[in-house]
């Protein structure tokens, strides 16, 4: 029998190294750019800034983690997922180390203490509710309906981008959480369309994340692969907008095929294209791209009244900047829908397929009353 080998002192960096492995890879980076912006317009402390990037990208990263296991996601960012490397119990226990680590540093701030320490819980609770709904959905074959999907991503992609801004909006004078409950009288205006840019720039990501994810010969699929969604059973935006909404006499049969396929997750490139070719058949896709348009549209509008609400629309400053680089990442983000790949663009004289849900309303009223 081998002898047991004696174990040497273990470091934090060996416990966290399924967490390290996945930071070395760069991802989008959307967060941190759209941080940096709104710590310009928002007038913030370099290291002010720092430190909200730096727990927003860590609990991005961390989130990740755990993402790929219960989602059985196998690849992330052109690479094998963490867990496929290190296994499921190491890439957990990392990412629970990681996410106290965050807590610690967000803890030791100065200023604000107990909004700071209100914003980090609401809105973790907040990206693990949005995790969950996702789940439940998948694995008791439910379908939402558009706003429940609408709460479900202002969750699980939002917090992430809302824990930064709210930090650094806490952090910053005048030091307001304009989610915190207790405030009496109204937010300043400028503070509002912030988070409602960021509540709308994360519900629009992740729509044309699940529109971009069976796109033929799409960005995504050299580096996820194609349908991702359909292989974990996910109700994507397009699957929720042909079950939910596509669905009379004259589309039962292709609904019928729709749910077949969906409910075998398949792994073959010839049913994911039947899926896709379906998907399109009923508008599923119009309607998609209708409400990504309805949102960049309204995206470009905040960044109109940023600019009001700052007067900065004709100076040559640090702020007018920021705006111009954010409205530059906005286009570099909406590039890969002008063509729709193989898809249809939307027919706005087809009524059918014509958007009906008023999704700026409904952001409007989610970033003025949440949590």
């Amino acid at each position: 029998m081998a002898p047991i080998e004696h174990s040497e002192p273990v470091s934090d960096d060996l416990l966290l190294e399924p967490y390290q492995y996945l930071s070395r890879v760069q991802g989008k980076q959307v967060s941190s750019r759209l941080l940096d912006i709104l710590g310009t317009v928002l007038g913030a402390s370099q290291e002010t800034l720092d430190v909200c990037k730096d727990a927003a990208q860590r609990l991005q990263t961390l989130a990740l983690l755990v993402d790929d296991i219960e989602d059985g996601g196998q690849v992330r960012r052109g690479q094998p997922a963490a867990h496929v490397v290190y296994g499921i119990p190491a890439t957990i226990n990392s990412a629970y180390i990681e996410c106290f680590r965050v807590l610690e540093s967000v803890s030791n701030l100065d200023v604000n203490p107990a909004a700071r320490m209100r914003i980090f819980a609401e809105e973790m609770i907040d990206a693990h509710r949005g995790q969950g709904l996702d789940m439940y959905w998948r694995d008791r074959g439910v379908c939402p309906d558009i706003e429940q999907y609408a709460e479900m991503a202002l969750g699980k992609t939002g917090a992430l981008l809302r824990i930064g801004l709210r930090l650094l909006m806490a952090l910053t004078p005048p030091f307001i959480d304009p989610l915190d409950k207790k405030i009496i009288g109204d937010v300043p205006k400028e503070l509002g369309n912030l988070l409602e840019l960021t509540n709308l720039f994360s519900l629009y990501y992740q729509i044309r994340d699940d529109y971009l994810d069976l796109a033929v010969g799409g960005p995504l699929e050299a580096t996820k692969g194609l349908a991702c969604d359909l292989e974990e059973g996910k109700f994507s935006f397009p699957l929720i907008m042909a079950l939910r909404y596509s669905a009379d006499v004259s589309t039962e049969d292709i609904i019928e095929r729709i749910t077949e396929i969906h409910s075998a997750r398949p792994t073959d490139r010839s049913s994911k294209l039947e899926f896709i070719a379906l998907l399109e058949k009923v508008g599923a896709f119009d309607r998609t791209r209708g409400y990504i348009e309805i949102a960049h549209a309204r995206l470009e509008q905040l960044m109109r009244n940023l600019q009001e609400c700052n007067d900065v629309s004709a100076a040559e400053g640090t702020q007018k900047q920021a705006l111009d680089m954010l409205k530059a990442a906005l286009e570099k983000l909406h590039e890969p829908l002008r063509p729709a790949s193989t898809m249809s663009t939307l027919a706005l004289s087809d009524e059918s397929t014509r958007p009906t849900w008023d999704m700026i309303s409904f952001v409007g009223r989610i970033s003025r009353n949440h949590p």
